[in-house]
């Protein structure tokens, strides 16, 4: 993929938060320093960052959130306030053995744990 200015902006502004932000979200995020960028502009660069494995899509009741942390980790989501929070949980999947009894090759584990947070 060659350097584009506006996806880089689009990148740090997903990288550099945790909040999981929407695509609405990311477009008010880099609006003040890309004053004439469009939605639809944001929607083709976010497209193209997933594409390249360099942000991951978090869909939670029909909406796609979007976070930079690429490191292998679940999410809780809170029913009442909507917020999104990166959980690591060590378990003890064996993938390999999951594919084997299946027969399915599995490149993607997402889990979304949902409830009620301290707030």
């Amino acid at each position: 993929m060659r350097f584009s200015y506006q996806r880089d902006i689009i990148y740090n502004s997903i990288y550099g938060v945790n909040t999981h932000p929407t695509a609405t979200d990311v477009f008010n995020m880099v609006r003040p320093q890309i004053e004439n960028i469009s939605l639809g502009t944001v929607y083709r660069n976010l497209s193209q960052l997933m594409q390249e494995q360099m942000i991951h899509e978090v869909n939670i009741q029909g909406v796609s959130h979007f976070d930079g942390n690429m490191d292998p980790h679940q999410h809780l989501f809170c029913k009442k306030c909507k917020t999104i929070f990166d959980c690591n949980i060590h378990n003890n999947w064996n993938v390999g053995n999951l594919s084997d009894v299946l027969d399915f090759s599995i490149q993607n584990i997402d889990i979304i744990l949902s409830g009620l947070c301290q707030k």
